[in-house]
């Protein structure tokens, strides 16, 4: 979300009225500019080529999407997300799936999710189609039978439960030890940009003033 100025700042409003929210302090000055100023950086993004529209863009979009749902504004969640599902078939060039699967996978899973947040409020179908993994690799052993065990410790500690839950718990094991045993030189390395705009935050939004 901070690579591109696009995305981080709808991140920056969002993480702005999460703060405020807790605090109870409900859409105060800060929040209310961050918000606006997202909205003229996401309405400049728009005026390229609509085959051109960056995956930031679309996560911008998607933030806004959740951000709005579940702060209870579900009007303007409406509206961020029909602006999400027509800037990802404009991009495909008017094949929603398309430009979906321009996107990559974590972008993908980001609209996936935003999307539905909207879709379930409606209760209505998502417009964006669920599309599995295009590779599953097997885990080691080591580590698929670790994740059993801690599966069964985890399972102890609570009330009988259904095999669904069970699954899920399993393969949130499986994911948290895969993770912690993959060698951290073929992970992504984290680019510079994601702490930059930290530094020259102030800068750049006044720029945009």
């Amino acid at each position: 979300m901070s690579a591109d100025f696009v995305s981080y700042v709808p991140w920056l409003y969002a993480t702005a009225l999460i703060r405020d929210g807790i605090n109870g302090d409900w859409l105060p000055e800060e929040a209310v500019w961050l918000y606006r100023l997202s909205l003229r950086v996401v309405r400049e993004a728009s005026k390229c080529k609509a085959k051109e529209f960056t995956e930031s863009f679309l996560c911008s979009l998607a933030c806004l999407t959740t951000t709005a749902n579940f702060a209870n504004m579900f009007a303007a969640a409406e509206l961020h997300c029909n602006a999400l599902v027509k800037a990802t078939t404009l991009k495909g060039g008017g094949d929603l799936l398309v430009g979906f699967l321009k996107c990559t996978p974590w972008t993908q899973k980001a609209i996936q999710w935003c999307e539905f947040g909207v879709a379930a409020q409606n209760r209505q179908p998502p417009s964006i189609p669920y599309t599995p993994p295009p590779l599953q690799i097997t885990l080691p052993h080591s580590i698929m039978r670790e994740a059993d065990h801690l599966t069964m410790l985890t399972v102890s500690s609570l009330l009988p439960i259904s095999h669904t839950f069970f699954s899920v718990f399993r393969q949130l094991h499986q994911l948290a030890l895969s993770q912690e045993c993959t060698p951290l030189a073929s992970r992504t390395k984290i680019d510079n940009s994601t702490i930059r705009p930290l530094c020259d935050m102030n800068t750049r939004f006044y720029n945009c003033c």
